[in-house]
């Protein structure tokens, strides 16, 4: 029911940096919409429990989205590399003189350990894949793990994107992964 996730890259043993989540979709929306609205379900506003609940949705399963995509990346061959386990990063990285905290929703290191896999997962309406691409590319120049390997970007998408670009998953290409 809980599980811990690690930055990708750390030691589990000796990791401070765990972050422990319930790992049960429906168990995490029970707890996040019922059981705060409970005394507005009791009194029969089930409907304004629906809303909450319809407006923070996409945020919700964007959640569920990413873990999807990790798994989905972990062993599996995606760009004509197969990958070991995925995971998220979290971090500090230096930012000219000063510091800036960044996450990367997925990140791989290819079974040579001469490729790494920095994908960025939105589940949105619509999104420039160009803009991501390139915000995507500035966070993985920071990333103390990229040195002396191919940095391989990857965009994982609610829907295909306007702008043409190549590396772009979307829910159908997992669906036949």
């Amino acid at each position: 029911y809980i599980e811990r996730e690690n930055p990708f890259g750390e030691d589990l043993r000796n990791s401070k940096k765990s972050i422990y989540q319930l790992s049960d979709p429906f168990l995490c929306a029970y707890y996040k919409y019922v059981v705060p609205n409970r005394s507005l379900i009791g009194l029969g506003r089930k409907t304004m429990v629906v809303d909450l609940f319809k407006q923070s949705f996409n945020e919700f399963v964007g959640k569920y989205w990413e873990r999807l995509c990790r798994n989905v990346v972990s062993g599996n061959e995606l760009f004509g590399v197969v990958w070991n386990k995925a995971s998220r990063w979290w971090g500090n990285v230096k930012n000219g003189s000063s510091s800036k905290m960044i996450e990367i929703d997925v990140v791989a290191e290819s079974f040579d350990k001469k490729k790494i896999l920095i994908g960025e997962c939105k589940w949105t309406e619509k999104e420039n894949a160009s803009r991501l691409f390139y915000e995507l590319e500035n966070k993985a120049r920071m990333l103390p793990f990229v040195k002396d390997k191919e940095i391989v970007y990857v965009l994982f998408l609610k829907y295909q994107p306007d702008d043409i670009c190549d590396n772009i998953v979307i829910p159908e290409k997992i669906l036949t992964m």
